[in-house]
């Protein structure tokens, strides 16, 4: 039987499961971070949300401790998958400033669900979970090789199934 023509590169790239601690930082903090602080701060201008004038240090204070959960909330959620994610979930690219982008937003719709807050510490706990899930729901895809490197000597290739097939 031929055997099956690999994607061309595919050997350039290890695809075995695991990045390297490095990758989640820098993901995190190079990516993420900025669309967090973005998609926060445009929220909280949308919502009215604009400090009087004393205001400012409490307020940038609880901005910083809302991005810091959010991003300690992505990074676990990455740390929690690192070891078996695929290189080719590209962590540290557009995927995680999306992630950045849309955890604010998904922030204020999970508070709408679970009812108002007294307490700081409960808004930064479900700004923390949010992250985790955004991180969790947008990298899950990449848990699993592609079929393109499920390929090898225990997987039947395409010729031999449509020989089955067709006999």
């Amino acid at each position: 039987m031929e055997e099956l023509e690999k994607v061309p590169g595919a050997d350039l790239v290890p695809y075995e499961p695991g990045l390297p601690l490095e990758t989640t930082i820098r993901a995190s903090l190079v990516r993420f971070l900025p669309g967090s602080v973005i998609s926060l701060a445009a929220v909280f201008a949308f919502l009215g949300m604009v400090p009087g004038p004393g205001e400012w240090l409490e307020a940038m204070a609880m901005f910083g401790a809302g991005v810091g959960a959010l991003t300690g909330g992505f990074a676990v959620g990455l740390e929690a998958l690192r070891r078996w994610l695929y290189p080719d979930a590209k962590v540290c690219g557009r995927r995680s400033f999306v992630a950045g982008l849309m955890a604010p937003a998904a922030f204020f719709a999970a508070g709408v669900f679970v009812g108002p807050f007294t307490s700081g510490l409960g808004l930064l706990g479900l700004m923390f979970l949010v992250a985790l899930s955004t991180a969790v729901l947008m990298f899950f895809a990449w848990l699993t090789p592609t079929p393109e490197e499920m390929r090898d000597s225990e997987y039947q290739s395409d010729g031999e199934l449509l020989d089955v097939l067709g006999s």
